[in-house]
């Protein structure tokens, strides 16, 4: 049996590392890791530029980012495969989905991300059970697709109590 001491340790692998094999496979390991993080960089530049596009720091209209978006996702070479990949993705969802992307930037009510919108909800959901004292708000709160629809069953005349009690 050997000893597997601390010192014999060093010295099987100082011995394993002056070894040709060891050094060919250490340098074929790096030399991946940089293409991987040549392709990653690269990636994390493109989304980089298109958040800042969508961040609005200069306060452009809703049309106006979008055309400013469409030309930047057209004006990029990528270099990497990986890098090509993400922005035929990313233009493929871009021109699905624009139109209805940014109508936060012409309406200042409207949240900006999911987040913030999910949070609207959450707060109105509360008011509402709050005023009610319903339990669940599958009552009043119905989602379907992109749409969010209120359903309440109250008498008109207990309406303006309930709007008071919201505020």
């Amino acid at each position: 049996m050997k000893n597997f001491s601390i010192s014999w340790t060093v010295s099987e692998t100082l011995k394993m590392m002056t070894s040709k094999s060891f050094r060919v496979r250490v340098s074929n390991v790096l030399s991946a890791f940089k293409r991987q993080y040549k392709a990653v960089s690269e990636d994390t530049y493109i989304l980089c530029s298109i958040c800042e596009i969508l961040d609005n720091p200069k306060g452009l209209r809703n049309e106006d980012i979008q055309r400013h978006l469409l030309a930047y996702i057209k004006s990029v070479r990528p270099k990497t495969s990986l890098a090509r990949k993400v922005l035929r993705d990313t233009n493929i969802y871009t021109k699905r989905w624009i139109g209805n992307l940014l109508y936060s930037c012409d309406d200042p009510h409207i949240p900006r991300t999911n987040t913030a919108m999910e949070a609207l909800i959450g707060r109105f959901k509360r008011n509402v059970r709050r005023a009610t004292e319903w339990c669940r708000s599958n009552d009043f709160c119905v989602r379907w697709g992109k749409f969010l629809v209120f359903v309440m069953h109250v008498r008109p005349e207990a309406v303006l109590g309930l709007l008071g009690r919201l505020t």
